[in-house]
């Protein structure tokens, strides 16, 4: 099993050493599928969806949360547009709920 994965690491990497990073995607695009970078995707899935917790989301508070701080409820009063603008010019990646 373990030479199994390591032959399939090195598989995975590309065989000749590209001069720059253009010739190196080149290489992964046009690479077999046993050469190709993306061979583990599903490990990484299986592993993201089991590390992720549980995503609930119809829970009253949130949807207080929701009804009170979201989208919205900023957009349809002034004060909320205000604040909206507020975080736009700070440069908030999140502006609401």
């Amino acid at each position: 099993m373990i030479g199994r994965l390591v032959s399939s690491i090195l598989n995975a990497v590309p065989r000749n050493a590209p001069t720059n990073g253009f010739a190196r995607s080149l290489d992964v695009a046009f690479a077999p599928p046993n050469q190709c970078q993306w061979n583990f995707t599903s490990v990484r899935t299986k592993f993201f969806f089991m590390t992720k917790p549980r995503y609930n989301f119809p829970n009253p508070s949130e949807y207080k949360r929701v009804t009170r701080y979201g989208w919205n409820a900023r957009i349809s009063t002034p004060s909320g547009r205000k604040i909206l603008m507020r975080r736009i010019l700070k440069g908030r990646h999140v502006l609401s709920h």
